[in-house]
């Protein structure tokens, strides 16, 4: 039961095993080659444009599931390619502080952008969730 099942049309991969490892592969395919593109017109475009090009192309890669797969061990791979980007688009050296790249972008880094998601979807989800609660059907004794 550990084969992994695609679902093409929205990227998703999950496994039987409950782990996410091969989307984040190919999350980090796809992100690769976005990091190439950013590299490619670094040199020619505004670090204004860049960043445009970075929530268009990168940061919609990045975010898509998130939900589901932002805590998983794995996932740090993608932080690093996200790291290496901001720093593509800043022109900037490794030993740089990334955080204050990322202020100066006004850019959430991953693991930001995981907690924020989470948020908005018990936000969105709430009347739901408290539906749940209220509902003596679904009580459970503890």
């Amino acid at each position: 039961m550990s084969q992994a099942y695609q679902i093409q049309n929205f990227f998703i991969w999950p496994l039987m095993t409950l782990s996410w490892k091969a989307h984040i592969d190919q999350m980090m395919s796809r992100l690769n080659t976005a990091c190439f593109v950013i590299q490619t017109i670094q040199a020619i475009m505004s670090p204004e444009t860049l960043r445009m090009v970075y929530f268009a192309y990168i940061h919609s890669i990045m975010s898509y599931g998130i939900i589901f797969w932002g805590s998983q061990p794995y996932s740090d791979k993608i932080f690093k390619i996200q790291k290496r980007v901001i720093r593509i688009i800043t022109n900037s050296r490794t030993r740089d502080s990334f955080r204050e790249l990322l202020k100066k972008l006004e850019i959430l880094p991953l693991y930001s952008q995981y907690i924020f998601s989470i948020s908005i979807f018990v936000i969105k989800k709430q009347t739901f969730i408290l539906y749940k609660q209220s509902d003596p059907q679904y009580s459970h004794k503890i």
